[in-house]
């Protein structure tokens, strides 16, 4: 029995079928890649049995021929006992393993082959079955959400935690919002900001409270310099009438324009002067002069630069 598989996988080598007189043929046949369970084998050629293929094609014989230095007639005779052989071992053992191509297994009257890997043949070397194991992918997003293939895994309680962090937050920004002033974002400051806390809320610029801090301190300390001074000088600066002002802020609104006098009144005297244009501005000023120079030296030793300087008839001139 293993001398005819011997044969037929040196015939397979370099031919696509050998066929057995009067049992059948061996044929070579193109297999594709599969996936089972976690195996993956490669394209192959995989050897099958047809029992239909009865006519010798004489290659199997030629063969023991050659081999044994016989003639076609003796090689014919040896391969009629191997199959005799084959058969018997059919009838005896219902199976019968057919060296490395297969094993042939009856069943009542009918005979099935199962193939083996064809690792014999040259188009299989280096093809080998792949174990690739399934690894499971986790994910986690932040520290209450993980992903882990198609389940997702959330933690209750960290994840309360979160809501009601953002609740308070948020109920936090809505009482604030209630008490703040309704503000035009209109409103301009010329250089002077206000320490006042209700002041600091109109302030709308995206400037950090860092920036804003430093900026009072560093106006504050100009004015706190010789008060007592300084306030007995701006008096009669103000109360000095003329066509030439200097504005320090300018608001939409009057209410607006008196809370900054009144906040900054103690350390420095301004006086409100609506606009004769529409609509109205009511813009704080520190001083008007008779002329723009006067203005312009006044400006200069207040060191506030970011005042600036109104030409406006007064109605007495």
């Amino acid at each position: 029995m293993n001398f005819l598989a011997e044969k037929i996988e040196k015939l397979l080598l370099n031919n696509e079928c050998v066929i057995i007189h009067s049992f059948g043929g061996f044929i070579k046949n193109d297999k594709s890649a599969t996936i089972v369970a976690d195996n993956i084998t490669p394209p192959m050629v995989e050897v099958s049995f047809n029992s239909m293929l009865r006519h010798d094609d004489g290659l199997l014989c030629s063969l023991i021929a050659d081999e044994n230095n016989i003639s076609y007639k003796a090689a014919t005779q040896v391969v009629t006992k191997h199959l005799e052989n084959l058969r018997s071992g059919l009838l005896q053992e219902n199976r019968v393993i057919f060296g490395n191509i297969g094993e042939f297994i009856r069943t009542n009257d009918t005979i099935e082959f199962i193939p083996f890997v064809a690792d014999y043949l040259p188009e299989n070397y280096g093809q080998r079955v792949i174990n690739a194991k399934f690894r499971k992918k986790t994910q986690n997003i932040g520290n209450s959400i993980v992903v882990d293939d198609d389940v997702i895994t959330i933690k209750i309680s960290d994840l309360r935690q979160r809501i009601v962090r953002y609740a308070a937050m948020v109920a936090l920004i809505g009482g604030v919002s209630i008490f703040m002033p309704n503000v035009s974002e209109k409103s301009q400051y010329a250089g002077f900001l206000p320490t006042d806390n209700n002041f600091r809320q109109l302030d709308k610029t995206s400037r950090s409270d860092s920036v804003l801090d430093a900026f009072a301190q560093r106006v504050n300390k100009d004015f706190d310099r010789n008060i007592e001074t300084q306030s007995v000088e701006k008096t009669e600066t103000t109360n000095q009438s003329g066509d030439y002002h200097i504005v320090v802020a300018s608001f939409d609104s009057y209410q607006q324009a008196e809370t900054f006098c009144n906040a900054k009144r103690a350390s420095y005297d301004i006086k409100i002067l609506p606009s004769k244009h529409t609509p109205t501005k009511y813009r704080c000023i520190s001083g008007s002069f008779r002329t723009e120079q006067q203005a312009i030296d006044q400006q200069n030793e207040d060191g506030n630069t970011n005042s600036w300087i109104l030409y406006q008839r007064q109605e007495n001139n």
